[in-house]
């Protein structure tokens, strides 16, 4: 008599994944620390909270991009000058590894300080970013790129003073000897970010 074959295996339950992780160039060359703890909701949905942190005041980076003299100091508690929240979406159903399509919202607050001017700015973000995770025995490496928008364009010119009152999009901040320069990039209000971040997976 013929039987039907037995159904196939049930896949195991590997239970929720979750990581750990930082960007060391970030820390190393601008002095910003930040901690990505992320957690896997469903095979495809994880969110990722990340504690921002300032630990160098005058980093190379800083001098490099903006100009020599000025120094960075959180506004926040302490060191801790902001965080960023984040939705990931995983098209290979296997959340915390390969692709991930993400969407990010920062906020920070860093103090920008020079020998004659000091000036507070709220970095408030919103950003779509592409990356890959790579898993070796729970070692995890993490690298991509995003696109966004500084939601929070602040003015920042001279006019007798320091005023907000600008005619153009510019934040400046004096750097002495009747010089500035602006804080906001060439592409202002688009922002750009790049990780890669080491950690763990488990």
């Amino acid at each position: 008599m013929w039987e039907p074959p037995p159904p196939p295996p049930k896949r195991p339950n590997r239970g929720r994944s979750y990581s750990v992780r930082s960007d060391p160039l970030e820390w190393l060359f601008y002095g910003r620390l930040n901690f990505e703890l992320e957690a896997e909701i469903l095979p495809f949905l994880s969110v990722e909270l990340s504690p921002m942190f300032i630990t160098n005041s005058d980093p190379a980076g800083l001098e490099a991009t903006i100009a020599p003299g000025i120094r960075q100091h959180s506004a926040g508690w302490g060191p801790l000058s902001g965080g960023a929240l984040s939705v990931g979406f995983w098209p290979q159903q296997r959340a915390l590894r390969g692709t991930v399509l993400r969407l990010i919202f920062s906020n920070q607050a860093v103090r920008y300080r020079t020998s004659v001017d000091e000036a507070t700015r709220l970095e408030r973000r919103l950003l779509a970013y592409f990356g890959s995770h790579t898993v070796y025995s729970g070692f995890t490496i993490v690298g991509g790129f995003g696109l966004g928008l500084e939601l929070n364009r602040q003015r920042r010119c001279f006019s007798n003073g320091p005023t907000s009152n600008c005619k153009d999009d510019d934040y400046l901040i004096d750097l002495g000897n009747g010089r500035a320069v602006d804080m906001n990039s060439w592409a202002h209000p688009l922002v750009t970010v790049v990780r890669i971040s080491l950690g763990v997976t488990f």
